[in-house]
């Protein structure tokens, strides 16, 4: 069949012997084969033209076909098994708010590269999780990882706007909304804003509604529930597009860094442009949030 194809495409036995890298007197035994078991010319008469008749054309037509899906299904799985994973451990708050969104960037670039990522819990032991790369924040860690700090937090004061929390003029007037994963952020932050704290100030974080993880406390603070201490990495599109306004503006603080680390003898092209692609991500994020940008969406809303 592959034979009675080519002859025909190509019109002569030569050409297809040519195409098929065999000798013409094969591809001519082909065709008497399938002649034979056929049990009629395939030809017409005058092999010097080669003629195809119409059952030859049938047949070529299909064989074709045939090839073609044959040759899509073998570029497919190639692609499969040349494609490349990689296993990306990071926390669970910025991985929804930061990483996630941006994943499909990356991998529209990198079409060969499928990413996993394992969100995970402050209390989790992160080094028991298989993984090629890891997201922390905090200290860089100390298991022998090659690490790059890659993006900096600044920590603001944001409640739902319309609130009975947004327009408030006093910090002891707020109801406060704190993570267990991020202890001391709520009250190091109302000292660095009121350096002379007073009771009522230190009595209202001490009251604070608190969840177990931060994007638990960030969904209350969604619903109006309170304000929150929150990282502009993870609250910065929530700022803009109006579901969070920024309290007390004119204040930000540092917050903790976040670092990317890999096994220091893993070479692999497709995860050094994975780590090479969130460096340069978090060079491009501003370290500093801009107030009138991250509030124009509550004003906005507001209005």
């Amino acid at each position: 069949m592959i034979a009675l194809e080519s002859v025909v495409r190509t019109g002569s036995v030569s050409s297809a012997a040519a195409e098929l890298c065999v000798t013409q007197s094969a591809v001519s035994k082909q065709i008497g084969q399938l002649e034979e078991w056929f049990g009629q010319p395939l030809f017409g008469a005058n092999r010097r033209h080669m003629e195809p008749t119409l059952a030859a054309k049938r047949l070529a037509d299909a064989a074709g076909i045939a090839w073609g899906l044959l040759a899509a299904a073998v570029d497919e799985v190639a692609r499969e098994g040349c494609s490349t994973s990689l296993r990306v451990v990071a926390p669970a708050s910025f991985a929804m708010r930061w990483l996630l969104p941006r994943l499909p960037l990356f991998q529209a670039a990198n079409a060969g590269i499928k990413i996993s990522v394992r969100q995970t819990h402050t209390t989790e032991k992160w080094e028991e999780l298989p993984f090629d790369a890891v997201i922390r924040r905090g200290e860089p860690a100390s298991q022998g990882l090659s690490v790059t700090t890659f993006l900096h937090e600044r920590l603001s004061l944001v409640a739902k706007p319309g609130s009975c929390w947004a327009h408030a003029t006093r910090l002891s007037d707020l109801t406060f909304i704190e993570a267990d994963t991020r202890p001391g952020e709520l009250l190091s932050w109302i000292q660095s804003a009121e350096p002379e704290l007073t009771s009522g100030s230190l009595q209202r974080a001490f009251e604070a509604k608190r969840f177990a993880h931060f994007y638990i406390a960030l969904e209350a603070a969604l619903a109006g529930q309170g304000a929150i201490v929150a990282p502009n990495v993870i609250v910065s599109e929530l700022l803009r597009d109006g579901s969070l306004t920024m309290l007390f503006a004119d204040h930000q603080m540092p917050g903790a860094a976040y670092w990317v680390g890999t096994q220091p003898l893993d070479s692999r092209p497709h995860l050094a442009n994975f780590v090479s692609w969130i460096i340069r991500s978090g060079e491009e994020w501003p370290d500093q949030v801009d107030r009138r940008d991250l509030t124009a969406g509550a004003l906005s809303t507001a209005a």
